[in-house]
């Protein structure tokens, strides 16, 4: 069974959502905004591998669609990105949290970062969400024209 299309709207809302909070909580002061865009960070990076690792499974099958290769290597791409980036800014505020540096303009520079991850995520989401409209991949009938037949 193909996990990917129930898993991939995590990433999108939660790190997209934990941007809208986090800036919210820079801009205003609000120490409980700035832990709720922390935990939904968390939360968005590690449903993004979850994404990427389900995609992947995926992708043997989609690829088989005819014209499919470069909407499927710009989605591959595009996700690949928002999720490293989501990894990398975990580690960077867990280890300026931790050592009590997430302050000043830091919290700026940080947030420039986690607004790229928002729009790398959406990005994301369009190309595959184009991608399952244009080509199929996923949708039943396409997919069962591309089984071997019995």
């Amino acid at each position: 069974m193909d996990y990917h299309p129930f898993i991939v709207h995590f990433p999108v809302a939660l790190l997209t959502v934990g941007f809208f909070c986090d800036a919210a909580g820079i801009l205003f002061r609000r120490d409980q905004l700035l832990r709720t865009g922390y935990l939904l960070l968390v939360l968005g990076a590690v449903s993004a591998i979850a994404a990427s690792l389900t995609g992947n499974a995926a992708e043997e099958t989609a690829a088989r669609i005819p014209g499919i290769a470069a909407a499927l290597e710009q989605h591959e791409s595009i996700s690949t990105a928002a999720t490293w980036l989501a990894i990398a800014l975990v580690l960077l505020r867990t280890h300026l949290i931790l050592k009590q540096k997430f302050a000043g303009s830091v919290r700026f520079v940080y947030l420039a970062g986690v607004a790229a991850t928002a729009v790398l995520v959406a990005l994301s989401g369009y190309t595959g969400g184009r991608m399952t409209y244009e080509y199929g991949p996923g949708i039943r009938p396409v997919m069962e024209s591309l089984a071997p037949h019995r």
